[in-house]
């Protein structure tokens, strides 16, 4: 999958696409946690409630230097 065809895909594609992925780093404040996944050649950071692991929203990066250094 390209970012360009993950970008294009429903949610639950993207979901499914998330879900098969290779993890890659996983970080937690008091609220959320920031998962961060790879894709094929692109990234995706997922940012998810601790309270109920309700999904937040996704992040694409080309590379993971700029995936690991955004805030």
């Amino acid at each position: 999958m390209t970012l360009n065809q993950f970008l294009l895909a429903d949610e639950m594609a993207q979901v499914e696409a998330v879900w098969r992925a290779k993890l890659v780093k996983e970080k937690a404040d008091q609220e959320f946690t920031y998962t961060l996944y790879q894709i094929d050649d692109f990234f995706v950071k997922v940012r998810a409630r601790k309270k109920d692991m309700s999904l937040c929203n996704f992040e694409c990066f080309e590379d993971e230097q700029s995936a690991l250094t955004e805030q």
